[in-house]
């Protein structure tokens, strides 16, 4: 399957098992992952995109970086581990709120 193929595939299917190369590349096009592998529902990887300002006392703007929706609801910064790396069973999430993700997860 060549890289057109692929993001074909990303866009067109939600519950796909895809490598992380795919599943990187899903990322690059705004789209929301999570694993099998994980064991909570609601929780999810997504591009942080927005760039924001802290000061510091000065200013410091953020660049992109990966972010996780952790099962309380959280988001926070997201490092890949080896396993994630080498895992087969990522899978595009549909875009819901995280306010329908919550509850989703509570009902």
């Amino acid at each position: 399957m060549n890289e057109r193929d692929n993001a074909q595939a990303i866009n067109e299917t939600k519950n796909i098992d895809m490598d992380f190369s795919s599943a990187l590349q899903a990322l690059k096009n705004s789209k929301r992952l999570t694993r099998r592998g994980w064991k909570h529902e609601g929780v999810f990887i997504e591009m942080h995109k927005r760039p924001y300002v802290v000061y510091n006392p000065h200013p410091i703007t953020s660049s992109l970086f990966l972010h996780m929706q952790t099962a309380e609801g959280y988001f926070i910064p997201w490092v890949a581990t080896q396993a994630d790396l080498l895992a087969g069973d990522w899978s595009v999430l549909p875009y819901d709120s995280p306010e329908e993700l919550l509850q989703k997860r509570d009902s």
